[in-house]
């Protein structure tokens, strides 16, 4: 988790969105996260395990809220 690349963003609006760091690939598949906000620099990292869909659509949890990777733009 100490990888401060960015390999893909959603924006939530036009000032925040969430980072993907990396994915953690294990029996149990996690992904490093952090939510950023314009203006500030800290962003405190946090992981959460990848689950699919009955129609396999892989998602992860975030603040009670699904986040599905394919909303995420790759950079």
């Amino acid at each position: 988790m100490n990888n401060n690349n960015v390999i893909a963003v959603k924006a939530d609006s036009a000032f925040t969105g969430i980072q993907i760091h990396s994915v953690i690939y294990d029996i149990d598949d996690k992904i490093c996260f952090s939510y950023w906000i314009e203006g500030q620099d800290k962003a405190r990292k946090a992981t959460s395990k990848i689950r699919y869909t009955a129609a396999g659509r892989a998602y992860f949890m975030s603040r009670n809220h699904r986040q599905y990777l394919d909303e995420f733009m790759r950079v």
